[in-house]
């Protein structure tokens, strides 16, 4: 009898020690805040693989501990293409239209207005730069040079300028379409977040600049025309 339970206890311990490997030996490829299809692999090279095809809706791989063990970019990276993602396809979905809210959309989105500028500082307010203006936001461009101005924001936070647009990276934030002020200041007239290359002179972007580009599934892949200048946001 003795014999036998130990036989018994021997078997469920080979047992539990087989399901403890199984479960550390699984990866899953997701994103961190866009509800997405997720994927499962046993193979960690297969889910990088697909980690890196779905790099531009943010996917990362993680363990079966929930513990980011491969991203394409880096984890702040995923984190904002996987918040731009979620943010095009709430506003998409929630009927939105273009326009200037008249409170910060990432703080109170009632108004169901959104523009480029707005846009990508909800992103970035959905990963942790939250000392962002209550009211109404900021804009791509303030003539006063305060915290609503997105340049002298980007200044304040410590973010890369980037000047070439042969060096972007994916998600760095692109300002292009150059106006003059009256006072012949010349300034962006447009923003977008940038999701990585796509093929030959496309890239993926996510981008609130219209009716249309709300209404439309995102990132969309074009050209990058009027290029100006980027920032690339660092956590410090």
């Amino acid at each position: 009898m003795k014999k036998l339970l130990r036989i018994v206890l021997f078997g469920v311990i080979l047992m539990m020690a087989f399901t403890g490997t199984s479960c550390s030996n699984r990866y899953y490829v997701k994103t961190a805040r866009a509800e997405m299809e997720e994927y499962s692999y046993t193979d960690i090279d297969e889910a990088k693989e697909k980690a890196d095809k779905l790099a531009q809706y943010g996917y990362q791989v993680y363990d079966s501990s929930n513990k980011v063990v491969y991203t394409t970019h880096s984890e702040l990276v995923a984190d904002i293409l996987s918040s731009g993602k979620r943010i095009t396809d709430f506003v998409r979905e929630a009927g939105f239209k273009y326009g200037h809210a008249p409170m910060n959309p990432a703080m109170n989105c009632e108004a169901k207005l959104v523009s480029c500028d707005r846009f990508v500082c909800w992103a970035l307010y959905d990963v942790g730069f939250t000392d962002q203006p209550e009211e109404n936001g900021i804009y791509v461009f303030d003539s006063r040079r305060n915290d609503h101005d997105f340049e002298t924001w980007c200044e304040k936070h410590g973010f890369t300028r980037i000047e070439n647009v042969d060096e972007l990276q994916a998600g760095d934030i692109v300002f292009v379409t150059p106006k003059v002020s009256k006072s012949g200041v010349i300034y962006p007239g447009h923003t977008f977040l940038y999701a990585g290359h796509d093929s030959g002179n496309n890239h993926f972007r996510y981008d609130c600049g219209s009716d249309t580009r709300i209404q439309s599934v995102q990132p969309s892949s074009e050209p990058i025309h009027n290029f100006m200048f980027a920032y690339r946001p660092v956590k410090k």
